[in-house]
């Protein structure tokens, strides 16, 4: 089953340009969600694209490369270890993967492995059909595992999201002798929080690119 899918590259690589622009949206989304920005200001342009895969989509490539590797031998049925324990190993290696990107807390690898058990099914499921069977069967079935992976993609990359939000870096700006926190930057719109005593303190600043002119970009000591 799974090198029949693999043969299929038109429709491999319209799974793999999906998956790359939502991954990205529930990225942005997690990331908004911890600095408190509006969902609604999101955009997922080339730019976001590319300034995110430095972020995480080396956990994406690892994934699916080892995950591959892993199926395509056990469909050797000789090699009887490996095929009754595959999908289980592709499910620990997600787990294990997700959980370098988190925050280091138990109630994150409970997380991780349970998204790992979801990946395990994932790939174990069967996609073959009858000829017997109804349109109506494979419509159920294929809307069934879509709606697994677009779970399971949903929850790992806002997690990952959320947790390079918390413990990530910004750049810090001056104007008019205040200091302002850099968070988030959609086209023309800049989104900061004014620092206080060196810690972000009070609501969510809005600005448009043009209201930043004469800020000062102060270095991180």
């Amino acid at each position: 089953m799974f090198e029949q899918f693999m043969k299929k590259e038109g429709f491999v690589i319209a799974i793999g340009t999906m998956v790359l622009y939502a991954a990205t949206y529930f990225f942005e989304r997690g990331y908004c969600l911890e600095l408190g920005i509006p969902l609604d200001y999101i955009q997922i342009t080339i730019p976001t694209i590319a300034n995110d895969f430095i972020y995480f989509y080396l956990f994406l490539l690892p994934i699916a490369f080892i995950s591959t590797s892993i199926m395509l031998r056990a469909e050797d049925k000789t090699n009887k270890k490996l095929h009754s324990i595959a999908q289980l190993l592709c499910g620990l290696i997600y787990a294990v993967l997700l959980f370098y990107y988190v925050e280091k807390t138990l109630q994150s690898a409970f997380f991780c492995l349970l998204m790992g058990g979801l990946y395990s099914v994932l790939i174990s499921s069967r996609t073959d059909f009858k000829t017997s069977d109804s349109p109506l069967k494979h419509f159920y079935s294929t809307l069934t595992l879509a709606a697994i992976a677009l779970f399971i993609l949903s929850l790992t990359f806002i997690a990952i999201g959320r947790s390079l939000a918390e413990n990530g870096s910004f750049q810090t700006y001056s104007k008019d002798g205040k200091s302002y926190l850099l968070l988030k930057v959609y086209g023309e719109d800049v989104f900061m929080r004014e620092l206080k005593n060196d810690k972000p303190k009070g609501d969510l600043i809005y600005f448009n690119t043009k209201d930043m002119t004469g800020m000062a970009l102060k270095k991180n000591n």
